[in-house]
């Protein structure tokens, strides 16, 4: 968990926060951890591509009013 929490803190993702989500550079770095973790321990390893959607932040989150306020009629 410490090696992972470290790849993932020297990879932010877009929002800037630490990340290893898949399509981003903290990924590949973890497949590589593991990878050499694996080798390592006498396994013959293999790293298979996959494709899938992929969505990120591109800003930090913000909070706006889109709805119009509200009104207290008076009579």
């Amino acid at each position: 968990m410490k090696a992972f929490q470290k790849i993932a803190n020297q990879n932010p993702g877009p929002d800037g926060m630490p990340s290893r989500n898949s399509g981003e550079p903290g990924y590949k770095a973890s497949v590589d951890y593991v990878a050499s973790q694996m080798q390592q321990a006498g396994y013959n390893v293999t790293i298979q591509p996959y494709k899938f959607f992929y969505y990120a932040y591109t800003a930090i989150p913000s909070f706006s009013e889109t709805s119009p306020r509200l009104r207290i009629a008076t009579h």
